[in-house]
């Protein structure tokens, strides 16, 4: 076996497809399905069941994680013998959720540019476990979290600590608190949503963190919220606060994306409840080689980062 054997394997193991996998490397779907049936009598085992729809054998998956340790090591390895001969590479692939990404990417890039205009960044927006997946097969240099220090295979670059704001379309905060109460909120930060039980929740689906972290909050104050909207986007339910529809627990990083004929009509509060603000990261494998281009982008990254919860703290 060579490393076109594993590249012809992976990209086959990723698109469950031939056709659309042998169009990936320009190759024949024909020349592809040959490829596979040599590594099959090579390993002495199906990887593939090509019943609709195709799926991995356990061998086949077992197969998988192996191959991408192995074309990450010769990534690696390659990158590595490039920086020995001055022939760094210019790419750099980063790993950030779908809505950090309009928020971070274009003001890291307009710094981290200037300092690298040979380097062409390619962003890969998934969710946070998508990300740190694809970080430990070796399919990116670098990915947007949260500090990890359970995980011993990551390196954790801190960033800044980023709050949780309770957001409430301004009529609702009136109906639910005298004027002195929403001065005394806004300075000092709220930890219950008992005060706002009568109002109507706009919301982050349950399986995200955010959306955990609502039901624990309402379980714990003891009350059953009246719900308008749940989403798995954080800006559908920070649009739909805008409209007056409902009060919502968002990350303070979202901010940025209102207007501020939005923001004259709402109220933000810091909110104070324990162990809700997260630490974010830069992220990547401890084993990998780290470029000089790739560790002055996560030096643009604590810059910016920094300068961005600066701005937040503008909205209270």
């Amino acid at each position: 076996m060579n490393f076109d054997n594993y590249r012809y394997f992976a990209a086959a193991a990723e698109e469950l497809n031939f056709t659309k996998a042998a169009r990936k490397l320009f190759m024949t779907q024909q020349a592809l399905s040959k490829q596979i049936d040599k590594m099959e009598k090579e390993y002495n085992t199906r990887l593939f069941n090509r019943e609709t729809p195709m799926s991995l054998t356990p061998a086949g998956e077992c197969m998988y994680r192996h191959v991408c340790r192995i074309l990450d090591n010769e990534r690696q390895m390659r990158a590595e013998l490039d920086a020995v001969l001055g022939q760094e590479s210019r790419n750099l692939v980063v790993g950030v959720s779908y809505f950090r990404s309009s928020i971070l990417i274009p003001r890291i890039m307009k710094e981290f540019s200037g300092l690298h205009p040979e380097i062409c960044v390619t962003v890969k927006e998934k969710n946070l476990a998508g990300c740190v997946a694809d970080l430990k097969l070796g399919k990116l240099d670098l990915m947007f979290g949260y500090h990890m220090e359970d995980d011993p295979a990551l390196v954790s670059h801190r960033l800044s600590r980023e709050e949780t704001v309770l957001a409430v379309p301004e009529p609702m905060a009136a109906e639910c608190l005298s004027p002195e109460e929403i001065r005394g909120f806004k300075e000092e930060g709220i930890v219950s949503l008992r005060p706002f039980s009568g109002c109507p929740f706009v919301r982050m689906d349950a399986d995200t963190w955010m959306g955990e972290q609502f039901d624990r909050y309402c379980r714990e104050d003891g009350f059953d919220p009246k719900i308008f909207v749940i989403s798995q986007s954080v800006l559908t339910v920070l649009e739909c606060c805008a409209e007056g529809i409902g009060a919502t627990l968002v990350p303070a990083g979202y901010l940025d994306h209102l207007t501020a004929e939005q923001r004259r009509g709402m109220v933000f509060f810091r909110w104070r409840y324990p162990d809700v603000t997260l630490l974010g990261a830069v992220l990547h494998l401890k084993s990998s080689y780290i470029t000089k281009a790739a560790m002055d982008f996560v030096k643009c990254s604590q810059k910016i980062c920094g300068e961005e919860e600066s701005l937040w703290n503008g909205f209270f």
